[in-house]
C-alpha cells in the first residue's frame, strides 16, 4: 500500500463528500480525475478496510465485485485493458463507484495526514479539496441517478414530469436534482459520454439507444 495512493483514496473521499448531504453515505466514483482508475482493485480495498479497521474513521457500506462469474467473464470480455496480467485484480472502470459512511472525526484525521505528509515530503502548503467533474460531466448529480433521468427520457417523460418524479421519491433517490436546468444538464452529458460508459449504460437500457443513435 503507498503513500500515493492512500492519498488519492482519502482525496477522492474528501472530495465526494463536499457534495453529500448530512447523515447520508458517501458515494465515490472511479475516474480518471482524481486517479482512482490506476489503483488495482485489491489495494483499493486494502486502503479502504485500513481506514476502517485501523483508522476507525469510516466503514465500507458498498465495493464493486467483478470477480465472480458470469460478472469475470462481462468484465473481461468489455474491459480488457483493466485486467492485471501479474496480479489477479484489476483496475476498476470509470463510473464504477464504492460507498462508506464517514465518522465523526473524519475531517480532522484527514487533516492530520495531510499535515504529517506535508512534514514528510517538504511541501508547502496542505492540499485543497477541490470539486472536479470527468470532463464529459455537466454536472455532480450521482451516476445511479443520471441514468433514471435518461430512462425516463427514453420512455417519454417530460423534464417536469421527472422533476415531479424525483419530487415524490426523494427518500429512494438521494442525491437527485430538484430543479429542471439540472436534468436538462444530465440530459445533454448523455450525447458525451465515453463509449465505456455508453456501453455499459446500453446493456442496461438498450431503449436509451433511441436518444443517441445517429441521424439517417
Amino acid at each position: 500500500m503507498g503513500k500515493k495512493e492512500l492519498g488519492l483514496v482519502i482525496e477522492a473521499i474528501a472530495e465526494a463528500k463536499l457534495t453529500t448531504p448530512s447523515a447520508h453515505d458517501v458515494r465515490v466514483y472511479i475516474s480518471s480525475n482524481n486517479g482512482l482508475d490506476a489503483i488495482y482493485s485489491g489495494e483499493l480495498r486494502d486502503i479502504l478496510l485500513k481506514l476502517q479497521d485501523d483508522e476507525r474513521i469510516l466503514k465500507i457500506k458498498s465495493f464493486p465485485d467483478y470477480s465472480s462469474t458470469p460478472w469475470q467473464d462481462w468484465f473481461e470480455s468489455r474491459y480488457p485493458a483493466h485486467i492485471s496480467k501479474a496480479k489477479p485484480d484489476f483496475r476498476l472502470p470509470e463510473g464504477s463507484n464504492f460507498t462508506v459512511e464517514t465518522f465523526n472525526g473524519f475531517d480532522e484525521w484527514c487533516a492530520g495526514h495531510w499535515q504529517k505528509r506535508k512534514h514528510s515530503s517538504g511541501e508547502t502548503s496542505t492540499p485543497v479539496v477541490t470539486r472536479r467533474k470527468p470532463s464529459w460531466a455537466q454536472t455532480n448529480v450521482p451516476w445511479d441517478i443520471k441514468k433514471v433521468i435518461w430512462q425516463k427520457w427514453a420512455r417519454g417523460d417530460t423534464i417536469a414530469a421527472t422533476q415531479r418524479f424525483f419530487e415524490l421519491h426523494a427518500g429512494e433517490n438521494k442525491g437527485a436534482p430538484f430543479d429542471k436546468e439540472t436534468i436538462q444538464k444530465v440530459r445533454n452529458e448523455l450525447r458525451s459520454l465515453p463509449d465505456s460508459l455508453m456501453e455499459r449504460l446500453l446493456a442496461e437500457f438498450p431503449e436509451v439507444s433511441s436518444l443517441v443513435r445517429p441521424k439517417g
